[in-house]
């Protein structure tokens, strides 16, 4: 189970951009359940069927997590950006992410104004995800327009690793654990109960799958 969690914490999948995460998940149970489907919300819905009369039981796992949207571009080629559910603005600085676009993913990398031109009352303040911006490196805004587009997701860019006493770390876990296990619940199912593995989306903002 550690190579799908593995697959699934490095999958990109902020609320409203979940394809990647539910991919994993259909290619994963395809061959598992008796049936498969995606509504209009992109919940991932998967079927064991039982017997008729036999009770229910339905395993959710949302499968999105909490990332950025870019809102803006400034003339200097600078990325602006929204968060995407409960983000902390202090743990944003210095953080690597890839901007989602048409074309593949855009590296950046969150920076703020650096402090030797930071006020000593600057100082003292939590700097405000509003005051900060991604660096992808481009020269101006043109450069910057003809990669990305306002409205594309951004990911944190975390590599899965394992640690010590068979734990791991990683980006998503909270909750692509749960998607795992459903997963693999899904696939060693055998009672004469229906059981339905779900794949929820937008919970992180609103529980709205």
């Amino acid at each position: 189970m550690k190579d799908l969690l593995k697959r699934l914490s490095e999958a990109c999948g902020i609320s409203g951009f979940e394809d990647e995460v539910r991919d994993i998940l259909k290619e994963e149970l395809k061959d598992y359940v008796d049936e498969m489907e995606t509504d209009v919300m992109g919940n991932l819905i998967t079927t064991h069927k039982g017997k008729e009369g036999k009770p229910s039981v339905m395993l959710a796992s949302h499968m999105d997590e909490i990332g950025l949207m870019l809102s803006f571009i400034d003339d200097d080629g600078y990325l602006r950006f929204v968060k995407i559910g409960g983000i902390n603005d202090q743990m944003l600085l210095n953080q690597k992410v890839y901007i989602q676009t048409d074309a593949g993913e855009v590296p950046g990398i969150i920076g703020s104004k650096p402090p030797h031109i930071t006020s000593a009352e600057e100082a003292k303040k939590i700097i405000s995800y509003k005051d900060m911006f991604i660096d992808i490196g481009a020269k101006d805004k043109e450069q910057a327009e003809s990669l990305v587009s306002i409205g594309d997701a951004i990911v944190f860019h975390t590599d899965f690793e394992e640690c010590l006493n068979d734990l791991v770390m990683g980006k998503a876990l909270d909750n692509r654990v749960g998607c795992a296990v459903m997963a693999e619940v899904m696939k060693q199912t055998d009672c004469e109960a229906t059981v339905y593995g779900v794949g929820t989306v937008q919970e992180e903002v609103g529980l709205k799958g």
